[in-house]
């Protein structure tokens, strides 16, 4: 998308250069936090299934196994918000907005990316507030451990989603075409019409 304005052109450059130079950090910290997430996960099928076996095999169960499970499917789910955004992952439901010309998705999908980044930083904010509040008055009775680090998970997502949020906001500042090439790699090449069709 070529302009002929030499302000608007400066601007892509300048945007060009950030994503170049954000591009490695934010892919090396979007595989880490996939592989924590991989790694929540099989811990999470690890105790449940142990907790299962002792409870129908020995008539026991591990004293933390269901307070630390529900606490692991917290952190997961919430720890793979923002990565799950860089490369559109979430569902969404884009039916509508793929019959709109060019530059009308394109706009909506910055406005998206803008409203995503506020409700993260509010994430953030209000995490941290619940999570200093109320966590450090208060002990899990299950594991001992203080409510804070469980809490945390609030406002540690809240992080990874305007991070990812504001890279995917320059990226799509930088070059529009990404959104037709993140559709393309989440539903395949063609053009969505023929699809429907």
């Amino acid at each position: 998308m070529e302009s002929d304005n030499p302000q608007e052109t400066k601007t892509v450059a300048v945007l060009d250069r950030v994503e170049d130079v954000l591009n490695r950090p934010i892919e090396s910290l979007y595989d880490l936090l996939v592989n924590i997430g991989i790694l929540l996960m099989a811990i999470l099928v690890v105790l449940v299934t142990t907790n299962v076996i002792l409870r129908y095999v020995f008539e026991s169960s591990l004293f933390f196994g269901n307070a630390m499970g529900r606490y692991i499917a917290i952190w997961f789910s919430l720890l793979l918000v923002g990565p799950l955004l860089l490369h559109d992952k979430h569902l969404g439901v884009d039916v509508l907005v793929r019959k709109f010309r060019f530059r009308t998705r394109v706009a909506i999908r910055i406005a998206e990316m803008i409203l995503i980044v506020i409700l993260g930083g509010l994430q953030t904010y209000w995490g941290w507030q619940y999570a200093s509040s109320f966590g450090f008055n208060t002990t899990d009775p299950a594991t001992g451990i203080d409510m804070f680090w469980f809490y945390s998970a609030l406002w540690v997502s809240g992080i990874f989603v305007v991070v990812f949020g504001l890279y995917k906001l320059v990226q799509i500042l930088s070059d529009p075409n990404v959104i037709d090439r993140d559709y393309e790699r989440q539903y395949g090449t063609g053009s969505f019409e023929e699809e429907v069709e």
